[in-house]
């Protein structure tokens, strides 16, 4: 599963490894894309992930200024 968010030039893929891999590897094609891994922000808004301690679950919060 793939979930795109997408704002003019900007955009955030959530989901999968191998799934946001092959979308970036896709538009890389057509595109200049430049990646980030672990994203901090998003158009003005912060994002805090907590991590599990055996990675196998996280909780994501969306916070605005």
């Amino acid at each position: 599963m793939l979930i795109l968010i997408l704002y003019v030039d900007d955009f955030l893929l959530v989901g999968d490894e191998p799934a946001i891999e092959s979308r970036i590897n896709d538009t890389d094609k057509l595109f200049n894309v430049t990646t980030t891994r672990e994203v901090m922000e998003y158009l003005g808004c912060r994002i805090n992930t907590e991590r599990r301690r055996n990675n196998s679950t996280s909780t994501t919060h969306l916070q605005t200024p």
